[in-house]
């Protein structure tokens, strides 16, 4: 389970980074507005955590940055989607074992 509920923390981080990288680009135009950067760390507990916070880059919305930004979401967005498949077919396979 402990391998569950870290890839769901990472499934919810990179949503979390995905919608701050769309949310910049979608506000690049707004006047007065404050780039957010989206602060991914490590829980004690294991799994991950994201902080959203204004950016201190000057300056405006960086396009390119966001690209990536959101890319690099979509990457950490498959792979712990990957995970949760791997544990639930290892736990069906455990089963089909035992019975």
């Amino acid at each position: 389970m402990q391998a569950i509920n870290n890839a769901l923390s990472g499934l919810n981080a990179a949503a979390t980074r995905l919608a701050v990288a769309a949310d910049n680009v979608a506000n690049q135009s707004t006047p007065n507005y404050t780039q957010k950067d989206a602060v991914q760390s490590a829980r004690p507990e294991g799994g991950v955590k994201v902080d959203v916070r204004n950016s201190a880059a000057v300056g405006g919305v960086d396009e390119a940055t966001q690209v990536v930004n959101a890319a690099t979401a979509t990457y950490n967005f498959k792979a712990n989607l990957s995970v949760i498949k791997a544990e639930n077919k290892l736990s069906q396979d455990l089963l089909d074992i035992k019975a």
